[in-house]
């Protein structure tokens, strides 16, 4: 039996699965955001403890031998030797790493504009937020320099309260950008730059033993991208994997090392002996998170409302940008909508939020084919929003490409299971290098011509609407 948490960005669910892999038990708890200012999106870290001890009794209860985490990437806390938090999770799509990185010197602002730092001096990096921590809570960097209290990402949290060990595993530690993806040695350079204590987590592969929690072994940390991948079989050179849950993700898998630009990040996909794998992503940080705003505004009644297959009324162009973008670089972007008229309904807007996200997806898409010259042969779809047919044929639309959609959506706790069969001795990474067989398939049903006039309509709006600004 295999027990698998899996810490999104705005719930907690927990997966059992028999020795066969079949899954016997699902649950999901929300966690809510704290929105405490514009740019502050923060999430109670003690509330998500609560949620982990009440899946750990469950695990234990069901007499589950290995177990497994995933977690959303990219976030930060603090906390004091006993485990208890000092901070709240600053989150991702958080965006005060604005106000660090304005009142940053005239040197390093020019500095952060070389490909090596450039995603590093970001208002998402987990650098930025750490700098932002000890701006704001002075008394943090001394008990940090004592070792009186951790800084990390939320794998690291969650292991030091589960084996009292300070660890960090390599697929999320090489996203704080303070851990080299190449190397997975600290970036001292960062360090001296920001003036930021040396991140001494021990850096962890997915697979390795971490002790034992209320009988289990507990065996794979890994983050949930990263975990989605593995789910799709997505390890071959540029195999294309895409997320859609609270933002959406998209993933491509690369041969070797390999530093981006414009936006996109190096990611370590997986680690486990002698085996690495690196890829490069590209997100947008708002997909799910508008659709639960518009469900919220009373934009539209349902989920199930806006993705209907088949749409009546006007053309809208909604970007839904409300966390800033990456691709085009625009970390103050908000979301516009063109084309408004007296006849345009909410239907309508729901339809031009719906290719809004496909065609932002398609400018990340078309960034990494410019950088890295490979077409895939085929994009591979999963995340909760995935389940919109709808977003997923304007995936196929708006890239020219097949896509396929596995019939379980829930990607990162698949992932974490294979990882998991792999630490227990039962499957290997050659078992796992292959796609599911139960997935729908999405096919262009628009020709080439038709494709690229939308796209260009769709440019002439993003280069508009990037003029606002929050």
């Amino acid at each position: 039996m295999y027990g698998v948490i899996d810490i999104g960005t705005t719930g907690v669910k927990l997966f059992i699965y028999d020795k066969e892999g079949a899954l016997k038990y699902f649950h999901k708890t929300p966690l809510e955001f704290m929105k405490l200012k514009t740019n502050y999106v923060e999430q109670d870290s003690g509330r998500l403890w609560d949620i982990i001890m009440i899946y750990l009794k469950k695990l234990k209860k069901e007499d589950i031998k290995y177990m497994g985490l995933s977690t959303y990437r990219a976030s930060v806390v603090v906390w004091d030797k006993t485990g208890k938090p000092l901070t709240n999770i600053i989150t991702w799509i958080d965006r005060r790493g604005m106000y660090v990185l304005s009142g940053l010197p005239i040197y390093l602002k020019l500095l952060s504009k070389f490909p090596q730092l450039n995603a590093i001096f970001s208002p998402d990096s987990p650098a930025i937020l750490y700098k932002w921590l000890l701006l704001n809570y002075p008394n943090l960097k001394k008990k940090i320099e004592n070792g009186k209290a951790y800084f990390g990402t939320l794998d690291s949290y969650i292991a030091y309260r589960l084996t009292g060990e300070y660890v960090t595993d390599v697929t999320n530690a090489t996203l704080t950008g303070l851990i080299h993806p190449k190397t997975l040695k600290p970036i001292k350079v960062v360090n001296m730059l920001l003036g930021l204590p040396l991140y001494n987590a021990r850096v962890v592969s997915n697979t390795e033993p971490l002790g034992e929690v209320e009988g289990m072994v507990f065996t794979v940390l890994i983050g949930d991208q990263q975990a989605a991948a593995l789910a799709e079989g997505c390890l071959k050179k540029g195999c294309i994997k895409i997320t859609n849950g609270t933002g959406s993700f998209v993933d491509m898998i690369l041969p070797k090392f390999k530093m981006p630009k414009n936006g996109l990040i190096p990611i370590v996909v997986v680690k486990t002996n002698d085996f690495l794998l690196y890829g490069v992503e590209g997100f947008l940080p708002s997909s799910g998170v508008v659709l639960d705003w518009m469900v919220k505004k009373r934009i539209i009644k349902s989920y199930e409302e806006i993705c209907m297959d088949k749409f009546s009324g006007e053309n809208l162009f909604f970007l839904p940008m409300f966390r800033g973008l990456r691709i085009p670089s625009h970390p103050s972007s908000s979301g516009v909508i063109f084309g408004l008229s007296l006849k345009s309904n909410t239907i309508d807007i729901a339809r031009g939020f719906i290719n809004g996200v496909a065609f932002l997806i398609q400018e990340i898409f078309q960034e990494m084919m410019r950088q890295f010259n490979h077409n895939p042969d085929a994009i591979y779809c999963d995340g909760g929003f995935s389940r919109c047919n709808k977003l997923v044929q304007t995936i196929a639309d708006y890239t020219g490409f097949n896509v396929f959609r596995s019939h379980d959506v829930e990607g990162s706790g698949r992932g974490v299971l294979k990882l998991l069969e792999i630490a227990s001795g039962k499957l290997s990474f050659n078992d796992i290098n292959k796609p599911e067989h139960t997935t729908d398939l999405f096919t262009p049903s628009i020709d080439e011509h038709d494709r690229i006039e939308i796209i260009k309509k769709w440019q002439h709006a993003l280069e508009v609407g990037l003029k606002w600004s929050l």
